[in-house]
């Protein structure tokens, strides 16, 4: 039961940076879809 306890918040902080990380994402591909449209 310990064990489950402690992997909760793991997982929390987890999918908080996977958010953070898909936004970023999200912006990068939108700005090089950005310059791609530029060049283009």
């Amino acid at each position: 039961m310990k064990e489950q306890t402690k992997a909760k918040p793991d997982i929390e902080c987890l999918t908080l940076e996977l958010q953070t990380l898909a936004i970023s994402l999200r912006d990068l591909t939108g700005r090089v879809c950005n310059l791609l449209a530029i060049n283009l």
